[in-house]
């Protein structure tokens, strides 16, 4: 029935895959089949029915949904409400553009298919429609489902408000399949990241979703583009259409097929070609449904996989130090992750070795890849230190933020004459390993400018080939190689000092304020650069002139003068800026982003955020107040301990600052290494490029740096660097947009997307002291920083040195990775900023926007 008002104002009801004016009006699952028919994927032809239309339904028919009971409401009660005028006409229009086709009709909500929501089979769909009746009725379900019981069910577990739910309908072009199922782009079983799992049977796909069939099973490595595992189950049944109401039937699997495998080789490599298209287009794992006829493939639907088992994986393994805007904060290139491998897999065994954690290093994987980000072995760790006596797994997982997934204490090691005295030998090794660090970091930082110096004098562009891959194989193997691992070296000790500092602070019988000790670092070299900027603002904002060229100036237009080499309007003292600090970037650690001389794009708005802030203290001042904390610490720890108490804690608070300053000057020093590894990496690429051996100039960091220079030596060919880049930057794009597991391993076997349940309090690691309130700001990535407004609580999921420009604008801190040794931590002590780190899923339950309370002291955190 159709009612002959028009509803006001007039809206658009109905909507194809090439109109624009759909998109958040029509629910998930359209959206998807839209973004699918735009990448040039086979959907079959559909209309997008949106929410105003289902709003508009629930409005005409109010007591309707009193009286629905699901499926077991009689049909006549659904055919003679009223239904959205005029959309009628415009169903009737499509469904005359395909004469003699049927059709199916399915759900699309607001909140189907998403990452914390999937609403996975509780929706309706209906195949097989070939009249306009049977169409509407089909439509009416669709939107009366939001009342099925398992839908209010599941929206009460997930805390969803279910008046809330918005209806779209997607009205399509049936495919009456002969073979149809799912493809999951990772194996949600294993975990395995690179194998796709297919499930296939006979007839329309609902007979998989319905449970009436067992479904062959099929494992393809699409990586190497192989199939692994095949298992053809015994298929007794199939779905087909059918002549009336619901217009599909269960029917018997013809005999000659009930054992026979569903797909052969070439159909099934042609849907893991596919599937994994579909999640280099979408950036995160995904589950596809599929279907063939007569050879053909249709994809029906795609949508995030949000549960993926990590049973396969005998070993654990972390990204614990890696994601806090480390090499596993985001996406990992290969080329940056071979850099980075080439370190850590050298100078972990070695310096466990050397203090006596490690008996020997053999058949141990110390490091790998997985879900596009670096883990390291947190197995081959835990064998180490559990050999400590007074050793508790459950404070050795919460130190370093790793999730705890058992009862109690895991793991612990008694004291015995054994654990005693190799505990003995390890302190004692750890103390000569120490005082030889701190020893030697002024005459390592010097020889390392020295080192700089060369290399920044060096013009690698006039070097011959030969002689440019020569130079570049020694320079990674030998100058990058040691200036890394003595950077390493400092990290391991730095944190094992830590702990032992920590140790012995829970030993002195006093309240002590540990964050206090480490704030108010004289001099830090993350400092001088935002002084620096400060400071060159201070100079313009003397020169009206010069100010209101850099404030009114579109950034566009500043980096063009930059380029063209502008002199006029304080360019020449930006221009020495620039030169000082043009070794860092937005992402330090992601070798595929440019430096400050590339893009200095990011430092003009900032220096532009500077001119137009009112006077302020300059980041030294700021640093001298915390100093002073420090200090007055300091005193009352000399009033409430004896002197013979306080001296001890005195002389390894300063040893512990020690280790901390020099960690920056390293971490310093190792940024500015890295700024050649690119520049020197980059004219490698660009001998590729003139030779046509790449195609673009990046492709050369989707390659690790032994295939660089294996190529380089004639071990390689053209042909098989084009395969391997086209292989690596597929693997890439599949996880760009992916939320990666923490952990991995039998321990931690389910990775599970956020619930996005909402909390009023959370709690990380308090990391600044201090207790503010404001309004959080919900960043993204540092691309997206632009958003942070003077006094804004920061909530993202790390910030690496590129962030301190930004530090300045504000009021608190809160992050998703890292601890107290971070770099979100560390700045955020040196400006007074009260910090918590280690908040889990805080971007998920924190809205921007939102009102919040931190305590950096506590760590607790208080949604208003």
């Amino acid at each position: 029935m159709e009612l002959t008002q028009e509803i006001k104002p007039a809206r658009q009801l109905l909507f194809h895959y090439n109109d624009p004016q759909g998109k958040g009006n029509i629910g998930n699952k359209a959206e998807s089949l839209r973004v699918l028919a735009a990448h040039g994927f086979n959907i079959p032809t559909a209309a997008f029915i949106c929410y105003d239309a289902h709003q508009a339904f629930l409005e005409l028919n109010q007591s309707l949904a009193q009286q629905f009971k699901g499926e077991e409401t009689p049909i006549d009660v659904v055919d003679h409400s009223m239904f959205v005028p005029g959309l009628h006409t415009l169903i009737e229009a499509f469904m005359a553009a395909h004469p003699g086709e049927s059709f199916a009709v399915r759900s699309s909500g607001a909140m189907e298919d998403m990452n914390h929501a999937s609403f996975a089979g509780m929706y309706s769909t209906y195949l097989n429609l070939s009249g306009i009746d049977q169409v509407i009725r089909a439509v009416k379900l669709c939107w009366l489902s939001v009342y099925n019981s398992r839908v209010q069910e599941y929206c009460r577990q997930n805390q969803i408000p279910a008046g809330q739910l918005k209806m779209g309908v997607v009205l399509q072009r049936m495919v009456n399949t002969d073979i149809a199922g799912v493809a999951f782009s990772v194996n949600p079983v294993t975990g395995y990241d690179k194998e796709i799992l297919v499930e296939a049977a006979y007839g329309l796909g609902e007979g998989l979703v319905a449970g009436i069939t067992s479904p062959d099973s099929y494992s393809v490595d699409w990586y190497h583009n192989k199939i692994t595992q095949r298992h053809v189950a015994e298929k007794q049944y199939k779905i087909t259409g059918a002549a009336e109401w619901p217009f599909t039937r269960q029917v018997q699997v013809a005999p000659a097929q009930v054992s026979q495998p569903v797909l052969n080789d070439q159909e099934l490599l042609q849907i893991a070609k596919v599937t994994t298209a579909i999640q280099d287009m979408f950036g995160k794992p995904v589950d596809v449904e599929w279907g063939m006829l007569g050879g053909e493939l249709f994809v029906f639907q795609a949508r995030p996989v949000t549960t993926i088992s990590l049973s396969g994986y005998t070993e654990e393994w972390t990204t614990a130090d890696f994601k806090d805007g480390g090499v596993s904060s985001s996406v990992c290139s290969p080329f940056m992750w071979s850099a980075y491998k080439l370190i850590w897999d050298n100078a972990m065994p070695e310096y466990l070795l050397s203090i006596a954690f490690l008996k020997k290093n053999e058949g141990i994987v110390w490091s790998d890849m997985f879900f596009g980000r670096p883990y390291w072995n947190l197995s081959a760790i835990k064998r180490c230190v559990e050999r400590l006596p007074g050793y508790c797994e459950r404070d050795f997982d919460q130190d370093l933020g790793i999730e705890v997934t058992y009862e109690g204490d895991g793991v612990k090691t008694g004291f015995n004459l054994k654990t005693i005295i190799h505990g003995i030998r390890v302190l004692g090794k750890l103390e000569k390993s120490f005082s030889r660090t701190l020893a030697g970091t002024a005459a390592f930082r010097a020889r390392q400018e020295k080192e700089l110096e060369q290399l920044d004098a060096r013009d690698v562009s006039v070097l011959s080939n030969e002689d440019l891959f020569l130079y570049y194989e020694q320079f990674m193997r030998e100058a990058y190689f040691y200036n890394e691992s003595c950077y390493f070296k400092l990290i391991f000790d730095n944190s094992n000092y830590n702990t032992i500092f920590k140790d012995f602070l829970k030993k002195v019988k006093a309240e002590i304020n540990f964050l206090n000790l480490i704030i108010g670092l004289k001099n830090v070299s993350h400092i001088r650069g935002i002084q620096s900027l400060w400071e060159l603002a201070s100079a313009f904002k003397q020169d009206a002139a010069v100010a209101a060229h850099w404030q009114n100036t579109p950034t566009a237009n500043l980096i063009t003068a930059y380029h063209a080499g502008e002199n006029q309007h304080g360019f020449k003292a930006f221009r020495a800026y620039i030169e000082q600090y043009k070794f860092h970037s937005t992402r330090e650690l992601d070798i595929t982003v440019g430096r400050y001389d590339e893009a200095p794009d990011f430092v003009i708005e900032n220096l532009k955020s500077f001119l137009s802030a009112p006077d302020e203290k300059s980041p030294v001042e700021k640093n001298e107040e915390q100093h002073q904390v420090y200090l007055r610490e300091i005193e009352r720890i000399k009033q409430v301990l004896p002197a013979r108490k306080a001296a001890p804690v005195i002389a390894k608070t300063e040893r512990l600052r020690q280790f901390l300053w020099w960690r920056e000057e390293y971490r310093d020093l190792s940024t500015r290494f890295y700024y050649y590894v690119r520049k020197f990496t980059l004219e490698v690429a660009n001998r590729w490029l003139q030779a046509g051996v790449i195609a673009q100039r990046d492709d050369i960091f989707f390659l690790d740096l032994d295939q660089i220079t294996d190529f380089n030596k004639n071990k390689l060919t053209v042909n098989d660097i084009s395969n391997i880049i086209k292989r690596n930057t597929a693997y890439y794009n599949a996880f760009r947009n992916y939320s990666n597991p923490p952990e991995i391993g039998s321990h931690f076997a389910t990775q599970t997307t956020s619930n996005g349940k909402h909390k009023s309090a959370l709690k990380g690691v308090p990391c600044s002291t201090g207790k503010i309130t404001g309004t959080a700001r919900v960043i993204k990535d540092i691309f997206d920083a632009d958003r942070i407004q003077e006094g804004d609580i920061l909530v993202t999921k790390f910030t690496d040195p590129g962030w301190t420009l930004k530090f300045r604008l504000l009021k608190g801190v809160i992050t998703e990775n890292g601890g107290v040794l971070s770099h979100a931590a560390v700045i955020s002590r040196e400006f007074g900023i009260p910090a918590i780190l280690a908040v889990k899923d805080a971007m998920s339950h924190i809205k921007d926007g939102a009102t919040i309370t931190i305590n950096g002291t506590t760590g607790e955190i208080e949604i208003h």
